[in-house]
């Protein structure tokens, strides 16, 4: 059961808008690209995980969670009875290779580590768990839904938290006997108390009429539905 759906987030609604006003700086440009790839990828993984596991475990999407004093944002989360699976999806492409604790394209070092952000995810969610005497097991991996991602390491403990795009139906069936009971339905709704709105975005553009139905227009063209699966 999915119990917050994935929509277009305020952030790529906002530069969408202004690129129907021709106001993108390059560095504007930039942000639009990357929050569409990171779109695409997150409507590919959920049409995945649509046609493998079903309905059977419970699902929230695109969240954020304030545990404590912090707040961290959550692509997927999988409950079922005792535990919660984190899935923290990058669309990335490209030959990408990780060694010494640091990711690189080519010759570059990728500036956010992806490793870090699920750890940082994970850890919120433990704080959860000690924090309420439901005592349920955190998990999580690194999933990369683009067809052309590919990784070149010798790290083992990475290697156990990946998931592309070629495993991605064969981790994602994994899920299809799960049944959420009382313990997961427990867990959803502590989860659920803690969902807030995007601390981190509150930008909005003044649009005249016509450019909210261009808008509007270009969300149905990009939304999740519309995602074709190869």
């Amino acid at each position: 059961m999915i119990i917050s759906k994935r929509k277009t987030s305020k952030e790529l609604l906002f530069y969408r808008a202004l690129s129907f006003r021709d106001y993108l700086s390059e560095q504007e440009g930039k942000k639009l690209s990357v929050l569409e790839r990171g779109y695409e990828g997150e409507c590919i993984y959920d049409k995945v995980f649509e046609q493998t596991s079903g309905q059977t475990v419970l699902v929230f999407r695109d969240i954020y969670l304030k545990i404590e004093d912090s707040v961290a944002q959550y692509d997927s989360l999988i409950v079922s009875d005792g535990e919660i699976t984190v899935n923290e999806i990058k669309n990335f492409s490209g030959l990408y290779r990780f060694e010494n604790d640091k990711w690189y394209i080519r010759d570059f070092e990728v500036p956010d580590d992806p490793v870090s952000q699920l750890k940082r995810a994970m850890n919120k969610l433990k704080r959860l768990s000690y924090g309420s005497p439901l005592n349920f097991k955190v998990s999580g991996k690194l999933v990369f839904p683009h067809v052309e991602f590919s990784l070149q390491t010798s790290d083992r403990a990475l290697q156990d938290i990946v998931i592309m795009r070629s495993g991605l139906r064969g981790y994602l069936k994994e899920f299809q006997n799960m049944y959420p009971g009382r313990h997961a339905e427990a867990i959803e709704a502590a989860v659920s108390k803690h969902i807030i709105e995007n601390p981190y975005f509150d930008k909005k553009p003044i649009l005249s009429v016509s450019e909210k139905v261009c808008i509007a227009g270009s969300a149905a063209v990009l939304s999740c539905e519309k995602v074709i699966i190869i």
